[in-house]
């Protein structure tokens, strides 16, 4: 569809009032009725209102009935015992101001993991972190920086990765975590970089980009061994981990990365 709007601004407060035609205020969610987030909706939608509407309608109904802030609360050691087996954490900084993200999924034991918690939780857990992200994190470095900052830059690193550790119920969790970031976080890709991919990385991913919207797609730039260095176009070497080893669990001892535990914790 072609954008007949002029601006930004115009477009939302049409969007705005497609919405308050249709629902009372006390019924809609506080936190995707900002401008930000409405924008989000449109532009995921390629500017059609019609179904950047029937999405957000599906997204307030989720957040209304989902009572996202009544899960149940994890506890922080918990947490830290399932990040030293899976390593995610946010890092740093990029040098647009975009909060780095870095998940390391070829190094999971998923019969270890699965011992001390299960698949559930670790959905619930990425909810809890995409909340952080998107009802936190942005406002927080947006204050911080005097930027607008309303995306993230990912870093997924499959050191270690092959078919032992990627099995169904691996799968089962990645096309949950896929899906449920398309459809409730949608916008929130600034760029993703897969990086150490093994030679199996094609028919996992043959697989795995089925599931991300085309956009999300278009984002991603995957890296093969060696060429790792590409990174530093965009986030400054002093703030990415010593022999760029993501896997290195010292890496979560860094300040964002508190801010969430701090978060979590309240």
């Amino acid at each position: 569809m072609t954008n007949i709007f002029t601006n930004e601004e115009e477009i939302i407060n049409k969007f705005k009032q497609m919405i308050l035609n249709k629902y009372d205020e006390n019924d809609l969610n506080e936190i995707i009725m900002l401008d930000t987030n409405l924008f989000r909706f449109i532009q995921a939608k390629d500017f059609n209102l019609n179904e950047a509407f029937s999405m957000f309608e599906k997204v307030n109904t989720w957040r209304n009935n989902f009572l996202i802030n009544e899960i149940k609360p994890f506890e922080l050691e918990l947490v830290k015992n399932i990040k030293n087996r899976f390593p995610t954490y946010w890092l740093n900084t990029d040098k647009l101001g975009h909060p780095i993200y870095v998940e390391c999924p070829g190094i999971i034991n998923i019969t270890e993991l699965l011992e001390i918690t299960t698949i559930d939780e670790l959905v619930t857990l990425y909810i809890k972190n995409s909340e952080f992200m998107f009802t936190y994190l942005y406002d927080f470095i947006s204050k911080k920086t005097g930027k607008k900052i309303k995306e993230t830059f990912t870093i997924i690193d499959l050191k270690g990765c092959s078919f032992g550790n990627i099995n169904s119920k691996v799968y089962t969790y990645i096309k949950t975590i896929i899906k449920l970031g398309s459809m409730y976080y949608p916008e929130t890709v600034y760029k993703m970089f897969i990086i150490n991919t093994p030679f199996i990385f094609n028919s996992i991913w043959y697989i795995i980009k089925q599931f991300l919207p085309l956009k999300t797609r278009n984002k991603i730039t995957i890296l093969r061994a060696g060429q790792e260095h590409i990174l530093f176009d965009y986030i400054d070497k002093d703030k990415l981990p010593e022999n760029l080893d993501f896997t290195n669990n010292q890496n979560q001892n860094n300040p964002l990365e508190k801010e969430y535990l701090n978060w979590l914790k309240f």
